[in-house]
């Protein structure tokens, strides 16, 4: 994940991700998903700010 503020605001917990308010979570094919109760994985955030944010489930 990147060192800037914003991007830190994204964490994994468990098998969710917890995202800012307007972020949008997507898997690897780009499809938006939930970030809650995900299978282990490679996932996308794009916050409201249009930055984008990997996050790993594991």
């Amino acid at each position: 994940m990147g060192a800037d503020q914003e991007a830190g605001s994204v964490r994994v917990e468990g098998n969710s991700i917890i995202v800012p308010e307007g972020a949008q979570t997507f898997d690897i094919a780009g499809r938006r998903v939930n970030p809650q109760g995900l299978p282990r994985g490679i996932y996308i955030v794009r916050l409201a700010s249009g930055k984008a944010v990997k996050a790993v489930v594991k």
